[in-house]
């Protein structure tokens, strides 16, 4: 867990925005995980299932998700160095991180049009999502626990300290 964190001498320049960013993955977490819709779509999928949260906590973990994920895309576009080494991929892993959030929430509250539509931009928006998750840099969300498995293995082979 020390390593989930800044090192101190880096924290006065990257504190916020490593704290926004893990507001949005917690936010994103319990959407995905906590939506009693979700949760019957991996249930039908996996067999797993566990008891939804409110909605009033979803509808809270959604907005705030989705601001971060704004937060996150000024600071990319307005901070020079990360405006270098920004890409597509970065730029559109954003967009399909954003749009099943906001048509989720749109469908919901009935904002924008039928529920229908809604729901179906919604799963649109997710399955591309999805379909574009293993070629990008959003791998990250199943790579990590390999990534940071691998780290250790070779840290401790090199008789590296904690």
């Amino acid at each position: 867990f020390t390593r989930m964190w800044p090192r101190r001498e880096f924290r006065p320049r990257i504190l916020h925005w490593e704290a926004v960013s893990y507001v949005f993955h917690i936010g994103l977490a319990v959407v995905i995980l906590g939506l009693v819709p979700h949760i019957l779509l991996i249930r039908d999928i996996t067999g797993l299932s566990w008891p939804g949260l409110p909605t009033g906590v979803i509808t809270f973990a959604a907005g705030v998700a989705l601001i971060s994920l704004l937060a996150l895309l000024a600071h990319r576009a307005t901070h020079p160095v990360l405006r270098q080494i920004s890409n597509f991929d970065d730029y559109f892993s954003w967009l399909l991180v954003f749009t099943p959030l906001l048509t989720g929430l749109m469908a919901y509250y009935h904002l924008g049009g039928r529920y229908e539509d809604l729901l179906a931009l919604h799963m649109l928006s997710a399955e591309l999502l999805l379909a574009w998750l293993p070629f990008s840099k959003l791998a990250h969300t199943v790579l990590f626990a390999f990534s940071r498995g691998v780290t250790g293995t070779i840290y401790s082979r090199r008789g590296a300290r904690i």
